[in-house]
C-alpha cells in the first residue's frame, strides 16, 4: 500500500513521481466537461465532493495533487467568491495555534468552516435584531411602501454577512504575526481597524453589540444566581473577544455546539475576566480592549461622544442597509 503524503510534502521540490505527460493528462481531465471537478454537462461538483477527490489525489500523487489543489481553489474561489474574501494566509477558527497557507487543503477546509459558521449565525436568534426591553437591539429600519418585509430580511442578511466577514478580517490580519508577540498582534489588529471605512466600523460595532446582548440574555438564563454586575462583566469581555476570536467563538458561546468547543469558549471568557481584573487592579500592564479601540476610532471620525456612539452607528448602519442592491 502506498504511503500517504502530507500536505507539506506537496510543495517539496524533492517529491516527483510522475512524468509531465501524466500530469498534463490529469490537468486536462480536471478541466474538461465530465472531468473530476465538473459533470458531463459542465456543472461544478459540490465542494465537499471536490475536497474528497483532492484528498485521494494528494495521497496517490503529490505532484498532480499540488496542481489539483490550485485548480480546485480557483474553482471554489470563482464559484463562491472566496478568492476575493480570503486572498492570503488565514487564522484558523479553532484551534488557533497555527496559520493556514493560502490555497492549501487546510485553507479550503477553513473556508468551508467559515461558510457553515456564517450561515448558522445569520439564521440564529442571536442575530435576530429583535428589540430588547430597552430597545437597544432594535434597528429601526424604515419600511417604504415599495419595500416588502422579505426584501428587508434580505438587507438584514447582507448586513450580517458583511459584519461577520469584517470580524474574520481582524483575526486574519494577525495571521503573519507570531502569536507570542502580543505587541505585534495588537499593532496588526489596530492597523486593520484603522484601514476600515467609518461605515464598516459602525457595522462591526453594531454586530458585536447585538451578539453581546444576545450573550447577556443567554447568560442570565444559564446563570440565574449570578449578580447583574457579574453578568455585565461577562458581556463586556465577550464583546471584546468577539473582535479577537471572530464568528466561530460567537457561535460557540451562543449556539448548540460540541461540548469541547463550548468549554473552549468558556475558558476564553474566564481568561478574559481574569485579564480584566488584573488590568483594572494594576497588577499587570496591558492594552485597552479592542472594543474600546473600535469605538474610539468611530467617535473620532464622526465627532460624536462615546455615549452617543451606539445611536450614531445604528443610524449609519440603517442607511447603509437601505443602500444595498438586493
Amino acid at each position: 500500500m502506498p504511503q500517504r503524503t502530507t500536505l507539506q510534502a506537496i510543495h517539496s521540490p524533492k517529491v516527483v513521481h510522475e512524468s509531465p505527460s501524466s500530469s498534463d493528462m490529469f490537468r486536462n481531465d480536471l478541466q474538461k466537461p465530465g472531468g473530476l471537478l465538473t459533470s458531463r454537462g459542465g456543472l461544478s461538483l459540490p465542494a465537499e465532493i471536490c475536497l474528497k477527490i483532492v484528498e485521494d489525489v494528494v495521497s496517490a500523487d503529490p505532484k498532480v495533487g499540488s496542481w489539483a489543489l490550485k485548480a480546485l481553489s480557483k474553482t471554489v474561489s470563482t464559484k463562491e467568491g472566496t478568492k476575493k474574501l480570503y486572498p492570503g494566509t488565514l487564522l484558523p477558527s479553532w484551534p488557533r495555534n497555527t496559520h493556514i497557507p493560502a490555497h492549501s487543503y487546510s485553507w479550503l477546509c477553513e473556508v468551508r468552516c467559515r461558510e457553515y459558521t456564517n450561515e448558522s449565525l445569520v439564521r440564529h436568534e442571536a442575530t435576530g435584531m429583535t428589540p430588547s426591553s430597552d430597545g437597544s437591539m432594535s434597528l429601526d429600519l424604515p419600511l417604504p411602501a415599495n419595500v416588502s418585509e422579505p426584501e428587508l430580511s434580505l438587507r438584514l442578511e447582507r448586513f450580517k454577512k458583511d459584519a461577520l466577514q469584517l470580524l474574520y478580517g481582524i483575526g486574519d490580519s494577525t495571521a503573519a504575526v507570531p502569536d507570542a508577540d502580543i505587541h505585534a498582534v495588537r499593532a496588526a489588529q489596530v492597523s486593520y481597524l484603522e484601514s476600515l471605512a467609518t461605515t464598516q466600523l459602525a457595522v462591526l460595532g453594531v454586530m458585536s453589540r447585538v451578539l453581546g446582548l444576545a450573550y447577556f440574555r443567554s447568560s442570565k438564563f444559564k446563570h440565574p444566581k449570578k449578580t447583574s454586575d457579574s453578568l455585565r462583566e461577562r458581556w463586556i469581555v465577550f464583546e471584546d473577544r468577539i473582535l479577537r476570536y471572530g464568528p466561530f467563538f460567537a457561535r460557540a458561546a451562543v449556539a448548540q455546539v460540541p461540548r469541547e468547543i463550548y468549554e473552549w469558549s468558556n475558558e476564553v471568557i474566564y481568561d478574559a475576566l481574569a485579564d480584566m481584573e488584573a488590568f483594572e487592579t494594576g497588577s499587570v500592564q496591558g492594552y485597552a480592549s479592542l472594543q474600546s479601540v473600535l469605538w474610539k476610532l468611530f467617535c473620532a471620525r464622526t465627532e460624536c461622544h462615546v455615549f452617543d456612539s451606539w445611536e450614531e452607528a445604528r443610524e449609519m448602519v440603517e442607511v447603509e442597509m437601505m443602500s444595498y442592491k438586493v
